[in-house]
């Protein structure tokens, strides 16, 4: 692949997503179940953890659809534009990715560089907010994106924060990031509405001891299941995560059964567009994935489920 066609092809790539399901709290393998008070909101009282726990009836509802970078399929990635296509979807939840600037601010973009999305260069902790704020992050996708902003974090729960729950799939660790998304998250009252996804154990610990009302999504990067199960099984309980997110190519029916025996969700990442792999994952009847087009997901969902009902 060329160098222009890597920068305007968008990687396929996924992280974590919420989901009313625990392994304190086996019980929530009902999705929708009530679960007991933890802490969260603004005040941190007696709120639920879950941004995902109201009461449910169906199998769309059960069913977790999270648009990857926001409708990355439809509009360019970890946009404005693409977490509102997102949300007319009718997205479970809205996915992005989050990195610091030189000056310590939150911004929603992937790569470390900005030369991919953006048309500009260099690194996001080189470049300050301001400067980030001139780049157009819509054209690279096309023409009629023109004028799209990397978002800062601040600005998204301002605009999303009571529309649409979020899960911020945080790619750095240290400077402070973690105090920070939680103080923007208090500030805002959108507690009860994020999830924070890492493959970083360390971080996804301090982010719960400095508010427990999030809920944590541990990214799994193991290749085989067999040999990988029961430390993947044991961290997840060690680190008091809420949910287990292996890649989606990874999951197996015995998987799906091995976590959800033990009280953990499953949430696959690394699906992007692959319609076939999808739809073996509702078959194996995962929790829930990232997935770039949510709109054509609820399609596929609908379409699982009615070839699983007819087999019957």
């Amino acid at each position: 692949m060329s160098d222009a066609d890597r920068r305007h092809s968008p990687p396929l790539q996924s992280s974590g997503l919420p989901r009313d399901l625990s392994p304190r709290n086996p019980e929530a393998l009902v999705p929708g179940a009530p679960r007991r008070g933890v802490p969260g909101g603004s005040s941190g009282a007696g709120m639920s953890k879950s941004p995902l726990n109201a009461p449910q009836s169906t199998s769309r509802d059960r069913f977790l659809n999270i648009a990857h970078r926001g409708a990355s399929a439809v509009a360019p990635e970890n946009t404005f534009a693409a977490f509102e296509a997102a949300i007319d979807a009718g997205a479970s939840a809205v996915e992005m990715d989050l990195r610091l600037t030189a000056d310590d601010r939150i911004v929603a973009i992937h790569d470390s560089a900005v030369d991919r999305t953006t048309d500009g260069t260099g690194n996001i902790d080189r470049l300050r907010a301001a400067q980030l704020a001139e780049l157009d992050a819509g054209s690279w996708f096309h023409p009629r994106f023109a004028g799209e902003r990397v978002p800062e974090l601040e600005h998204v729960f301002e605009r999303l924060g009571g529309r649409v729950p979020m899960v911020l799939h945080i790619k750095v660790s240290g400077r402070g990031v973690e105090e920070r998304v939680v103080e923007l998250a208090r500030r805002h009252a959108v507690v009860d509405r994020l999830t924070i996804s890492s493959h970083r154990g360390q971080l996804l610990r301090h982010t719960a001891k400095l508010e427990p009302g999030i809920t944590t999504t541990l990214i799994a990067w193991f290749v085989d299941w067999w040999w990988w199960r029961w430390y993947v099984a044991v961290r997840t309980r060690s680190l008091g995560v809420d949910r287990i997110s292996p890649k989606g190519s990874m999951v197996t029916p015995e998987m799906v059964r091995y976590f959800h025996d033990r009280g953990i969700a499953v949430r696959a990442w690394g699906v992007g567009r692959d319609e076939n792999l999808a739809s073996r994952l509702i078959r194996m009847e995962v929790d829930g994935m990232t997935f770039d087009d949510p709109n054509r997901l609820w399609q596929i969902h609908a379409a699982s489920r009615e070839e699983a009902h007819d087999a019957r």
